[in-house]
């Protein structure tokens, strides 16, 4: 078993390996963020234009929904 000194700490090979994936998750995150940012606009972009040409109402899905509240997480929304 190998350890590391960390500020502050002594951690062991397997909280070494969850930090680091947390610090990639943290690095990928703008960038999840803006694509996920983009996905929900081409959707309710489909959306108004399916309204328009079926003259019906329509929902956003549930994955839409779903990624709204993810977004308004990552922003420090509320979610009201």
């Amino acid at each position: 078993m190998t350890c590391e000194l960390w500020p502050c700490t002594i951690i062991d090979q397997e909280h070494r390996d969850e930090l680091l994936a947390n610090a990639r998750l943290i690095a990928a995150a703008p960038d999840l963020l803006e694509v996920l940012m983009e996905i929900v606009a081409t959707d309710d972009a489909a959306i108004a234009e399916l309204k328009g040409i079926m003259g019906q109402h329509m929902e956003s899905s549930d994955l839409t929904v779903r990624a709204r509240a993810a977004i308004a997480k990552a922003l420090g929304e509320s979610q009201a």
